[in-house]
């Protein structure tokens, strides 16, 4: 405690100040739960109207447990027996039926026993049946497809120049929304089985009319896998397995349900079959899908790789599976071109001011040396006479004239491209739309516009289930089709053939014109004579780079022979080439003046052609003898020809 005298009013008596909190909290104590506790409690009224204490509660529940005891003790239980009516029930069903059928081998079935004679057996009405599902047709339609017409090398055994990729979406989410709320009644939920994608092709005939639509071949590459335990080979959509028709007694149901099950795993190369890889000049065999259209699942999936939302496959610089002997080859995307040199025709350079001389350090300059005085060789009569020969001129070497080397161009090959990306099979099933496509490449020719629809063949989901439908023929309906899509954009096949002017022998009246055509992915050409009135270029045998030999190269294989030595192909084969332009000569002039840049007028050849659109169009030997693109084709067939020839010994990456 403080001193007296140092300390304030509040520091003296804090201490009683906290004594008489805690009396008053004691007290507050107490009261509120000792001295006011409750001494009477107020019952239900079937009890007493009146509050009761606590003992008379307790004295009037024992005596009721007294009661309820006495009770249970004196209890004597009505041991009457009985009756049992089945004997009279036997007896009135025998004096009912006449007493001639056994009473025990007929079940009464109560109000579902309809006795028209008494002397006939009675006819068993069965339950009444509940409402069976109803078949639900497709009304959905996949959209619009995109198609892809290029000019491409597969790599397969018998390729062909021209290939259509058809792509297209369905709103899968939407159909099995529908078929769930058929079914909501029972615990089947239908799953959704394509059986087959179909398609259909027209193309614009004379006139400009679109001629009637006939099926469109699909090609698609072998496919192996391992079906109850046997490897097989299927080659789609030919060899998709056919839903056999399901026998009323049973017989070939597991046939039935192992064919409905290999075709569910075929999901992914039924909607989105595989194609061959294909040739692309300076990069080698590069993935198909830089020629798959980019429908709507593709951008959004594109665009959520770039925003770095989904993780996915890098197009450039993946690791590629080998090739394999019954599948597409494959092989590696190489990151650049490969830049071969080509043997071009050149020009005489123009003389070009020599480039600076680069400064070189410093040297250190050598002693400067000192020849002793040679003897003089004048005789000594001229000398002392002060007359000096002549000296004899040295004969000058003849300049070498060094040969001129052939520039040799490099030449840039296009770009392919990214492929078009496309999400598992599984998630787009889960986004609810899937891309479906197929390819063909038969009876596509070129200068021909076609327009393409496509329709999927689903598996009935009633298919045997006769217990669950309404009509019993709808579990007898095997599969369903959708309708087709609307008509594709019309699309034409590349040009294939550019011509140039070459020659003209006027005497003869004709013109000689380099045709240029594709022929296994490389360029070739021809030279033709063409006279007035004449089409521009027609079917030709020529010699091409053998594919075989290009592939192997790629692969980094040889061929053997049976006796196990190595023997390479033949470098080049004979294939007939189209070299058809459409084009057709009118009329030609051999004396044609034309005005020449910088050198004044000049008489040239002159063609005039109708092309394959029926426009007059015009070419000049002079001006094609210098355009660019004609040298740069002229360079392409020389750079096939020497890899054919060997020239190029170069392996692609």
């Amino acid at each position: 405690m403080a001193k007296a005298g140092r300390s304030n009013l509040i520091e003296q008596h804090a201490e009683k100040g906290l004594l008489v909190l805690a009396l008053v909290a004691l007290v507050f104590v107490l009261f509120r739960y000792v001295t006011s506790s409750p001494r009477k409690f107020k019952p239900p009224p079937t009890i007493s109207p009146k509050p009761l204490a606590p003992e008379q509660i307790d004295r009037r529940l024992l005596g009721k447990a007294k009661e309820i005891e006495k009770g249970m003790v004196d209890f004597d239980p009505d041991t009457t027996p009985i009756p049992d009516p089945t004997a009279e029930i036997l007896e009135r069903r025998r004096v009912a039926f006449g007493g001639t059928t056994d009473p025990y081998l007929q079940l009464w079935r109560g109000p579902y026993v309809a006795i028209e004679n008494p002397r006939r057996m009675p006819e068993i009405i069965p339950p009444p049946k509940p409402e069976g599902v109803k078949l639900v047709p497709i009304d959905i339609a996949p959209a619009a497809p995109l198609v892809s017409l290029q000019r491409e090398l597969p790599d397969r055994a018998d390729p062909s120049d021209v290939a259509a990729h058809v792509a297209t979406t369905f709103a899968w989410k939407d159909l099995q929304d529908k078929w769930d709320k058929a079914f909501e009644r029972t615990r089947f939920r239908p799953p959704l089985v394509v059986l087959s994608v179909q398609a259909e092709v027209r193309e614009r005939v004379i006139g400009g009319e679109w001629g009637p639509p006939r099926p469109a071949a699909a090609t698609t590459p072998p496919l192996s896998l391992s079906v109850g335990g046997q490897q097989r080979i299927l080659r789609l959509p030919g060899d998709l397995p056919k839903v056999p028709l399901y026998e009323p007694d049973g017989s070939n149901l597991q046939e039935v349900k192992e064919t409905i099950a290999l075709l569910g795993s075929l999901q992914r190369p039924v909607l989105q079959p595989e194609w061959y890889w294909i040739w692309w000049p300076g990069y080698g065999y590069v993935d198909w899908k830089i020629h798959l259209p980019a429908t709507s699942v593709s951008q959004e999936y594109a665009r959520k790789l770039e925003a770095g939302e989904v993780r996915g496959p890098s197009p450039r610089g993946r690791t590629v599976p080998p090739r394999s002997s019954v599948g597409p080859a494959r092989g590696p995307l190489p990151r650049r071109p490969v830049i071969a040199p080509v043997p071009e025709e050149y020009e005489e350079p123009r003389p070009t001011r020599p480039p600076p001389a680069r400064t070189a350090p410093p040297r250190a300059v050598p002693p400067r040396r000192t020849r002793e005085p040679t003897r003089s060789r004048i005789p000594p009569e001229l000398e002392r006479s002060g007359v000096r020969p002549r000296p004899t001129p040295k004969p000058r070497p003849k300049p070498v004239r060094q040969p001129i080397r052939k520039p040799e161009e490099t030449i840039e090959y296009e770009d392919p491209g990214e492929p078009t990306p496309v999400p598992p099979l599984q998630d787009q099933i889960k986004e609810g739309t899937v891309v479906v496509w197929f390819h063909q490449d038969t009876e596509l020719e070129s200068r021909k516009e076609y327009q393409f629809r496509l329709r999927l063949e689903f598996l009935n989901p009633l298919y045997m289930r006769e217990q669950e439908v309404e009509n019993i023929a709808d579990a007898r309906v095997i599969s369903l089709l959708s309708p087709f899509s609307g008509w594709s954009a019309p699309v034409s096949v590349p040009q294939a053939t550019d011509f140039y002017l070459a020659g003209a022998m006027a005497q003869d009246r004709y013109v000689r014109v380099n045709v240029f055509a594709f022929c296994f992915g490389e360029r070739v050409s021809h030279t033709f004579k063409v006279y007035e009135g004449q089409p521009v270029g027609e079917k030709v045998v020529v010699k091409v780079p053998n594919p075989a030999l290009r592939s192997r190269q790629a692969q980094g294989a040889r061929p053997r022979a049976a006796g196990g030595e190595t023997k390479p192909p033949p470098a080049v084969v004979e294939k007939e080439v189209d070299f058809s332009t459409g084009s057709v000569a009118v009329e030609l002039d051999f004396d044609k003046a034309y005005d020449r840049p910088g050198l004044g007028p000049g008489r040239t050849v002159e063609m005039l052609y109708m092309d394959y659109r029926g426009r007059l169009l015009r070419r000049t030997l002079a001006v094609d003898q210098v355009d660019k693109r004609h040298r740069r084709l002229r360079g392409e067939v020389k750079r096939a020809q020497a890899a054919a020839a060997g020239a190029l010994t170069r392996r692609t990456p």
